[in-house]
């Protein structure tokens, strides 16, 4: 850190007191990287300069000192000896004219990545001179910015391009590239009119087979096209690495109040044949192994969708409403109700002596063919299934029991007890223990047994005090109604400071009052 600072300040003294500082994109001194050396070539005419080199920590890794003449050559050791690590670094040049009476300071970036020729073996550098000399090739002029690829936009000029590298990664139209190659696909500007379609984001053309000329030859076949993902890392005793996934995804639709829909994955749209786990497809999908649908089934050219299969026998049985299922294991075939009528049987197909002894019911009391049986006083008949029931109307009863004590039921009083019950002919019991809390007089309570809205005849007692022979009685009262209607029959009392217990109602069916 602190050498990171003085070099900063060194800069910043250089500027303040107006020295000249040729900036990285038009350097005074050349730095041409090769595989085994860095050579930093002076442009023009100096007596001497000097190279230091830094690391992004502001480490310094190289200090040649004030070297005569306009090379030098830098065998990419640090001052320990040891040869440093392929990436980006800092250079700082210091040079000074033949008068000596000017110096200049150039700071740029450098990359390190031994992947070209050695030194030696490296074809002849493009030579600057001055324009109009006759000798070398011009100059060589452009700006550029940091991380992007050179391009020539004229004879002698150079230019960014649309491709930057970084930390070892190629970024097509970004500059951030997360990926060995990176292309970020184009987005048109808006527009107050229909949207414009984006660029196409990549097109890869296998090579067109060799043509052949000779009689009876086979031409040469096309170039294939191999993506594919890496593979797992491998573990002496844990578990190996998983192998890359290999993702295709179209594109979602954009926002807006209708939506424009996913894109689609179109595989061999103007013809041949896709295979899964083979190298030969015979068909527009040839899959070796088993295909599975988690949803939705298979659909048919006809259609129809299958979401299951049977295990044997047919895959189903088309017919009419006469018949139910699919004649699958999941969907039986069967005679749906009412299915078989005089269209699906001969006229008289079935006759008495077709049918076993003990296997049907030919008759009752002489009765035959459709028979009905009418439910008359107090009577039940209750259909169920293949089952008949007969029954006894009379004598049902409903019965209500609360055992739990209510009150005190003081005016407006309460509803000690109640049942409802459907419209028939009933005779109705109540009974319950009414008891006086009043520690000092004796209460009067009044009853009536409510049918529906209408209150019945009223029922009075009278309890002595709490400790008086008389502070509790057993209260019971009995009634007979007929409802043309569902109706709800209720005990209600009112007395202050009395309580009900016991409270019970029966209501019993019968068959007429007398």
């Amino acid at each position: 850190m602190k050498r990171t600072m003085l070099r900063s300040l060194t800069l910043c003294l250089i500027t303040m007191t107006g020295l000249q500082i040729a900036l990285a994109q038009t350097p005074t001194i050349n730095a041409t990287v090769y595989r085994d050396k860095i050579r930093f070539e002076s442009q023009g005419q100096i007596r001497e300069f000097r190279v230091e080199v830094f690391n992004a920590a502001g480490e310094k890794l190289f200090d040649s000192g004030f070297v005569a003449g306009g090379t030098l050559d830098w065998d990419m050791l640090d001052q320990q000896g040891k040869a440093v690590a392929d990436g980006m670094y800092d250079y700082l040049v210091t040079t000074s004219k033949r008068s000596g009476k000017k110096t200049e300071i150039q700071s740029a970036q450098l990359s390190i990545l031994r992947e070209g020729r050695d030194l030696e073996n490296a074809p002849a550098l493009v030579q600057p001179t001055t324009p109009g000399s006759g000798v070398g090739s011009g100059n060589v002029t452009g700006t550029g910015t940091a991380r992007q690829i050179t391009k020539w936009t004229g004879t002698t000029t150079l230019s960014d391009s649309v491709l930057t590298e970084k930390d070892g990664k190629i970024g097509l139209a970004t500059t951030d590239p997360v990926s060995l190659l990176h292309i970020l696909g184009s987005h048109p500007v808006t527009s107050t009119l229909a949207g414009t379609n984006a660029t196409e984001g990549l097109r890869i053309i296998g090579g067109k087979g060799g043509d052949t000329s000779g009689s009876g030859q086979t031409a040469g076949t096309g170039a294939n096209l191999v993506l594919q993902a890496g593979d797992g890392g491998d573990a002496l005793t844990g578990t190996s690495g998983r192998g890359g996934y290999v993702t295709i995804q179209p594109g979602a639709a954009g926002v807006g109040s209708l939506s424009g829909g996913f894109g689609q994955v179109l595989l061999g749209p103007a013809g041949g044949n896709v295979g899964i786990g083979v190298t030969n497809a015979g068909s527009k999908l040839t899959v070796a192994g088993m295909i599975e649908t988690t949803l939705g089934g298979l659909k048919f050219p006809d259609g129809t969708t299958q979401t299951t299969a049977a295990i044997t026998g047919l895959t189903s049985v088309f017919h009419n409403s006469t018949l139910t299922g699919f004649g699958t294991s999941g969907s039986p075939l069967g005679v749906a109700f009412q299915g078989i009528g005089p269209d699906q049987l001969a006229l008289a197909a079935v006759e008495s002596r077709n049918i076993a002894l003990g296997a049907a019911v030919l008759g009752i009391n002489g009765l035959k063919d459709y028979v009905t049986l009418s439910a008359g006083p107090n009577v039940t008949i209750t259909p169920s299934g293949d089952t008949l029931t007969i029954g006894a109307a009379s004598g049902t009863d409903y019965f209500s029991k609360q055992a739990e004590t209510i009150g005190p039921l003081n005016d407006p009083g309460q509803d000690v007890v109640s049942k409802t019950v459907p419209a028939g002919t009933y005779a109705i019991f109540a009974s319950m223990t009414l008891r006086n809390d009043d520690l000092h007089d004796a209460q009067d309570v009044v009853c009536n047994l409510r049918i529906g809205a209408l209150f019945g005849r009223e029922h009075r007692f009278r309890l002595d005090f709490v400790g008086e022979p008389g502070w509790l009685t057993d209260a019971i009262f009995q009634d007979a109604a007929t409802f043309n209607s569902q109706t709800t029959i209720t005990v209600h009392c009112t007395g202050f400071n009395i309580v009900a217990e016991s409270r019970v109602l029966t209501v019993m069916k019968i068959d007429s009052i007398q």
